[in-house]
């Protein structure tokens, strides 16, 4: 919307010799700006397409802000956070598949009579409440236009999954996360 004519229809009728011109130019512009910076607000009542309001979503869900992090992986630990309401190994897998990775998440089983199987992964009293995590892949975000600001490192999303796991998981529950044939 453009003001500019909207505020020369609010002068006198009279003509002034162009004596507001510039007033109605210069405030018909802030109008504009104004309008503009309000419709981008309006788009970012959710996180999912937060960018101008990043920071202030940190600071409502209690993010930390890490100035290393890039603006995706910010994006990621908010989206995160905001839909992390479940504890359940589903809306982990669920997340993970938000994230860009496909995993599967497994317990270590308790050997007890009747459970244990020929050949199946038992497990101590320790590992009792621990997840297996298997299918990350080490992988390099690619930059995307609008997503990454110059000089900004590029991550991987593997290590993010690590972070927001170990943040959103239940307080029993152990984490083992298994890349490529390896645990770590």
């Amino acid at each position: 919307m453009n003001f500019g004519p909207i505020l020369k229809s609010l002068t006198a009728p009279v003509d002034l010799a162009g004596v507001v011109d510039d007033s109605i130019i210069v405030e018909g512009a802030a109008l504009d700006a104004a309008q503009a910076s309000a419709e981008q607000l309006l788009t970012e009542i959710l996180p999912d397409l937060a960018w101008i309001t990043l920071s202030d979503w940190e600071r409502v869900m209690g993010i930390i802000a890490n100035p290393e992090l890039t603006l995706v992986e910010r994006l990621r630990n908010i989206l995160g956070k905001f839909y992390g309401r479940g504890l359940s190994k589903a809306f982990f897998t669920r997340l993970a598949a938000l994230m860009g990775q496909i995993i599967t998440i497994t317990d270590y089983m308790e050997p007890r009579c009747g459970n244990a199987r020929c050949g199946a992964v038992l497990c101590s009293d320790a590992d009792k409440w621990a997840w297996v995590v298997r299918g990350l892949v080490p992988s390099d975000d690619y930059a995307r236009a609008g997503e990454i600001c110059s000089g900004e490192r590029l991550g991987g999303s593997s290590v993010n999954i690590e972070t927001i796991f170990t943040a959103l998981k239940p307080a029993h529950t152990l984490v083992y996360f298994e890349y490529a044939g390896s645990v770590s």
